[in-house]
Formats: C-alpha cells, sequence, structure tokens
C-alpha cells in the first residue's frame, strides 16, 4: 500500500495474490513468471507505473480498478481472468504504452482508456460504460492488433488504429483526433459500431464492416 521499487526478473504467483494499493514502480527488464493461477489486483488507490527502458511483460491474470501506465518502453499485459476492470489503462508523462498484448481484460462500467494505452495482440472485452479519459491523459489509445469486443461502450479522446478490429456490441466513441492505417484492411464486425467525431485520417487500403457500423460524425479524409 505505499510505494514499491521492483527491478526483479521473475515475480511469480502459485494461487497466490498481488494486490497494489500503492504505487508499484517497474524500473528493471521485468518479465513476471506465472506459476499457475493467481491475480494481479491494483485496487482503486493503487497505481503500476513501468518506467524502464525495456519492455516488460506481466503474465498474470489481471483486476484493474486503478491505474496501469508507462512512461517509456512498453508495459506487456498477456492474462486472462474473468475479474471486470473499472480502472484506467494509458496515461501520465512520457511515450510508453501500457498494452492488453495477449489474454483477454475484461474492462465494467467507469473504465478508461487513455493515451498510449490499448490492445496489442489481446482482447479488450468491454462490458460496461467505459468513461473517456481526463484531460492530462487524453490523446490517443491505441489498437494494433488483436480486438476489442463486447456488449458495452468505450469513448476515447483519441484512436490510432494499425490493426485489429471491432467485434461484438461494443460502441467506441473517438471524439478527438484518430489515424486509420495498414495495408491489410480494418473490420468492424458483429454489430459493433465505432464513430468518429474529430478529425480523422484513414491511409488503410481496406476499411471493412461485417456487420459493423461505421458512423461519421466529424471530417474523414
Amino acid at each position: 500500500n505505499g510505494a514499491t521499487t521492483s527491478t526483479a526478473n521473475n515475480l511469480r504467483t502459485f494461487g497466490g495474490t498481488l494486490e497494489i494499493g500503492g504505487t508499484l514502480t517497474i524500473s528493471g527488464q521485468n518479465v513476471w513468471l506465472s506459476g499457475s493461477g493467481g491475480l494481479l489486483h491494483v485496487t482503486p488507490t493503487g497505481s503500476i507505473v513501468h518506467t524502464s527502458t525495456f519492455p516488460s511483460t506481466i503474465p498474470w491474470p489481471l483486476d484493474n480498478d486503478g491505474t496501469i501506465r508507462a512512461t517509456a518502453s512498453t508495459l506487456n499485459l498477456t492474462g486472462t481472468s474473468s475479474a471486470t476492470s473499472t480502472g484506467q489503462l494509458g496515461g501520465g508523462p512520457g511515450t510508453g504504452e501500457a498494452l492488453v498484448a495477449g489474454g483477454q481484460l475484461t474492462a465494467g462500467a467507469g473504465f478508461r482508456l487513455a493515451r498510449g494505452g490499448g490492445v496489442s495482440g489481446g482482447t479488450l472485452t468491454v462490458n460496461g460504460a467505459g468513461v473517456a479519459p481526463a484531460a492530462p491523459d487524453q490523446g490517443a489509445a491505441i489498437l494494433s492488433s488483436g480486438t476489442i469486443d463486447g456488449s458495452g461502450s468505450l469513448p476515447l479522446s483519441g484512436l490510432a488504429w494499425s490493426g485489429g478490429d471491432l467485434g461484438g456490441s461494443v460502441a467506441v466513441t473517438v471524439t478527438g483526433a484518430a489515424t486509420i492505417t495498414d495495408s491489410n484492411g480494418r473490420d468492424l464486425n458483429g454489430t459493433s459500431t465505432l464513430r468518429l467525431n474529430g478529425a480523422t485520417t484513414s491511409t488503410a487500403n481496406n476499411l471493412r464492416t461485417f456487420g459493423g457500423t461505421l458512423e461519421i460524425g466529424g471530417t474523414l479524409t
């Protein structure tokens, strides 16, 4: 529940729970190993900040009710959990990225996807009403591979969409600038909805819908 700094190469769980109620700073080249089961729980007062210039991976099942962000390099989250996260992914100073890079993170009411937070290889399932990030944390969220799906809504202040797809019946609303790139095409699957209410630039060769809806409320160039 206080200030903790980790430079451990291997932090493992064999069914145990690590609960972060203060600030955990990851400053080394960390690769956390998951033995079996277990849970990483970031409470509403807790935060994980990745400051290392090397990428790190956390493969534990995750319940994020606080804040997880990276000021440098990349923090990869690869666990799968049935817990519902209501906190924030991304934001803060720096150019780091905090990504759902494997497995599945389930988001509920109040979840925020901020600048530098996103999905790259995993699945973000949104089953509640998300909240737009506050002014200090606004900017482009990331979807570079993987999927954002679910039955809820996710407001974003910006989006960099270079890979991956939307699915389920999730509704993603982008109020600020967005970019859509990648020569392989981008898909709106299921009954998903993407609302682009700001200035959007697309260089994607194929922007496709397979049951989904694209709604333009701003300018698409």
